[in-house]
């Protein structure tokens, strides 16, 4: 499987002078885009299976696809309970 293209921007709350709180929020989009971008090459993968005929195998990607899925709108859910919180 290729790599995401997404790089990983590292961000210190000492050299952006951003708050804890702020950093993991940064920290958890990161994640979210990476499942999301995960998720699209696996359905794009699973496309090029099906036009070769490979079903199983394309099967296998998107299922691996939904599971990056889930994981990233788990990850969606998390940060919008950590925004909530640190509003309060």
């Amino acid at each position: 499987m290729a790599k995401p293209i997404l790089k990983k921007v590292n961000v210190s709350a000492k050299a952006v002078k951003i708050s804890p709180e702020t950093k993991k929020s940064v920290d958890l989009n990161q994640k979210a885009a990476y499942h999301f971008e995960m998720a699209g090459k696996l359905h794009t993968e699973a496309d090029k299976f099906h036009e070769t005929g490979d079903h199983t195998k394309a099967l296998h990607s998107s299922l691996l696809a939904s599971g990056h899925a889930h994981q990233a709108i788990d990850i969606q859910k998390a940060d919008a309970k950590h925004q909530a919180k640190v509003g309060e």
